[in-house]
């Protein structure tokens, strides 16, 4: 992969992957900002450590032994969960170096043998596939960018070749920009083929419709508009849970709920007391405000559970 020529126009998953995932200079490869108060956003999962005992008490009515994070970075919530539960087999899938907790880089994850009996876990993981991004005026259109006047700006070039997503679309609305993730039913081809008698559980942030544009960056805490500091920012699109939810059904994942973090929070309260028993304190408290409240990001996020 090389890095971003400014004489070059790109696709916008194209600039999306080399920003994100270049070996040297990408920013999830470098790793410089890590989520949390140092970092360019939060996420749940630095609030306290409650989201962590909402997933023990998965982990406890299931009795699973083995743990597979993807994107769990520098093991914040391992670190978490394994705190709080005795965790012999925790494994982190993801390029960053971690001295405390097993971790494999992707490429060589899915090459091992099939893993039995495992929950799957994925915190802000999903919004980190890039996405390409289409529109149907009189004819479909695909976005590009290209490097001018010192900054990237994007266009709309015609569709050369409609690929199996565009020719199966049912009623896309006309001018409204629609985001498509290719390597999403990889991803989920990969989980049916390496895991026997698992779960997983995805917390993200997206919305059922495939229609509506959501590419953004982050940088300090601060939303800002593409595309610039490539390997800098943090550049994000939606999850299509509607679309997520499609290719779960191809490739027989069973049992597929999607909550909001509010509705999976409030259910994990009400079978278990343990969450403020051992803690009952104002963060505590204040965080579990901040999950369930449609006004903080309970409504924002969404929890994927299932079967595989």
């Amino acid at each position: 992969m090389k890095w971003l020529n400014k004489n070059k126009t790109y696709r916008t998953d194209e600039w999306m992957e080399t920003a994100l995932y270049h070996p040297e200079r990408g920013y999830y490869r470098k790793r410089e900002n890590e989520p949390g108060a140092s970092g360019d956003f939060y996420t749940p999962i630095h609030l306290s450590n409650i989201f962590a005992k909402m997933v023990c008490i998965e982990i406890e009515k299931k009795g699973y032994k083995k743990i597979v994070e993807f994107g769990g970075g520098d093991g914040y919530f391992a670190n978490q969960i394994t705190a709080l539960k005795k965790i012999k087999d925790y494994t982190i899938v993801d390029w960053a170096k971690n001295s405390d907790i097993k971790t494999i880089r992707p490429q060589e994850y899915f090459k091992k043998n099939i893993q039995k009996e495992s929950l799957i876990l994925g915190i802000e993981f999903l919004d980190a596939f890039p996405a390409r991004r289409f529109k149907l005026e009189k004819k479909w259109l695909e976005e590009y960018w290209f490097y001018d006047s010192g900054k990237w700006k994007n266009e709309w070039r015609d569709v050369e070749k409609m690929n199996d997503f565009l020719k199966n679309l049912k009623s896309p609305r006309k001018n409204e920009i629609i985001e498509f993730h290719p390597s999403l039913e990889k991803f989920i081809k990969n989980l049916k083929q390496n895991f026997k008698n698992s779960s997983f559980l995805f917390l993200d942030y997206g919305k059922k419709s495939i229609h509506g544009d959501s590419l953004r960056g982050f940088k300090n805490h601060k939303q800002i508009s593409p595309f610039s500091n490539p390997g800098e920012t943090d550049w994000t699109t939606d999850v299509r849970w509607g679309r997520f939810s499609d290719l779960s059904k191809k490739h027989d994942l069973k049992n597929l709920k999607i909550k909001t973090l509010t509705n999976f929070s409030l259910d994990k309260i009400e079978s278990s007391e343990k969450i403020f028993m051992e803690d009952n304190s104002y963060k505590n408290r204040m965080s579990m405000k901040e999950l369930i409240s449609p006004f903080g990001m309970g409504e924002v996020f969404q929890v994927a559970t299932g079967d595989i």
